[in-house]
């Protein structure tokens, strides 16, 4: 996982055909820096499965910001090339897990089916 500016994030999308997700954030945010641990141990976790992890502050990139449509931070977005395939808005690691692992392809432990017992 590292910072990039904006012009190193569109060279990047340009450059592979892996999954990059996306921090935007703000240092003044304090949603944004409650989720910071958590998306550095997603980065950790999921690396490994060849996603690119990023982080961009929208202080010093406003114009990403504004191409991405980003209203609110955190925004969290995985794309592929400049292909959005998820955008999560807030700091719901969760649902951003869960976004991570359907664009990976991985499978989660499914609960088994519900059976009545009479």
């Amino acid at each position: 996982m590292r910072s990039v500016n904006g012009q190193e994030f569109l060279e990047l999308l340009e450059s592979t055909d892996q999954p990059v997700v996306v921090d935007l954030y703000a240092d003044w945010c304090m949603p944004c820096r409650a989720a910071a641990p958590h998306f550095e141990a997603l980065a950790k976790k999921y690396e490994k499965h060849g996603a690119i992890f990023l982080k961009i502050n929208v202080d010093y990139d406003p114009g990403i910001a504004q191409a991405l449509g980003v209203m609110g931070v955190p925004s969290f977005f995985i794309l592929r090339g400049k292909t959005i395939s998820a955008k999560v808005v807030g700091a719901n690691m969760r649902k951003l897990e869960e976004a991570i692992k359907k664009e990976l392809k991985i499978q989660t432990k499914s609960k088994p089916p519900y059976t009545a017992y009479m």
